[in-house]
């Protein structure tokens, strides 16, 4: 009997392992394609944007709090590169580079550096400026594209 509740439970754990990696790389494709994009910042309200060329990226830097902590304060005309998940014109950053100073907003993988790994949660964020929204953008939940990233 003790055989088989230990067979049972070890079957169990392994596929839950399984499950829980693909979810975790379903997270990192919902941010979009990796891209490098060097630009001037723009402002507009209370968003920031990335212009490049003839296009223009609206920027997702994530949790504002975490943002506040890095020290990281954008300007205006400021000539940046940003490494990050590129979704059609809206660009989620994983770090930027000003005025000779690098800021970091998530790991490799895409996962916030503001996330709450222990629970599993990958942390809710705010636009750069914005108050907190209860609902998120196109994958369900906050802290991407629709209420920051």
């Amino acid at each position: 009997m003790f055989k088989k509740i230990f067979v049972v439970t070890a079957v169990l754990l392994l596929v839950a392992g399984l499950v829980l990696a693909e979810n975790r790389m379903r997270k990192n494709d919902d941010l979009g394609t990796a891209a490098t994009v060097k630009g001037s910042l723009v402002s507009l309200d209370t968003e920031w944007y990335l212009k490049s060329g003839g296009s223009t990226y609206e920027l997702h830097f994530g949790n504002r709090r975490y943002l506040e902590s890095t020290g990281m304060v954008p300007l205006e005309g400021a000539s940046c590169t940003v490494q990050g998940f590129l979704y059609g014109h809206e660009l989620v950053v994983s770090e930027i580079e000003m005025e000779g100073k690098t800021f970091r907003f998530r790991d490799e993988e895409g996962i916030p550096l503001w996330a709450e790994r222990r629970s599993g949660a990958y942390g809710r964020g705010t636009r750069l400026g914005a108050q907190s929204r209860g609902s998120g953008s196109r994958n369900g939940t906050a802290g991407r594209c629709g209420s920051g990233s």
